[in-house]
Parts: structure tokens; sequence; C-alpha cells
């Protein structure tokens, strides 16, 4: 898991995409969920064209 969120992290270096990673990382550490599972949450990324706020 490490390893993934390292891989993660640097896949995009924009500020913005940088700080909404992180920001999943610590949602999914403190639910234990994956956002993404939820159906309402892929609908609203879907629509929106990104994950989050």
């Amino acid at each position: 898991m490490q390893l993934e969120h390292a891989e993660f992290l640097v896949r995009d270096q924009s500020k913005e995409a940088q700080q909404l990673m992180l920001k999943y990382i610590a949602a999914t550490k403190a639910t234990g969920e994956l956002p993404l599972l939820n159906r309402k949450t892929y609908a609203r990324a879907l629509s929106a064209g990104r994950l989050g706020d």
C-alpha cells in the first residue's frame, strides 16, 4: 500500500492534484473505505470529472 501511495502521488505534479491526492489518501485511511466504491460518490466524480470538492 505504501508503494501504491508513493506512485499515486508522483503521477501529477500540480499543486492542486497533489493536495487532492493527499486528501483522498487521508479520507481512505480515516474511513477504511475506497470512495469510488460508493455509488453516489462515483456518480458525482463522473459528473464533475474529478473526485472531491
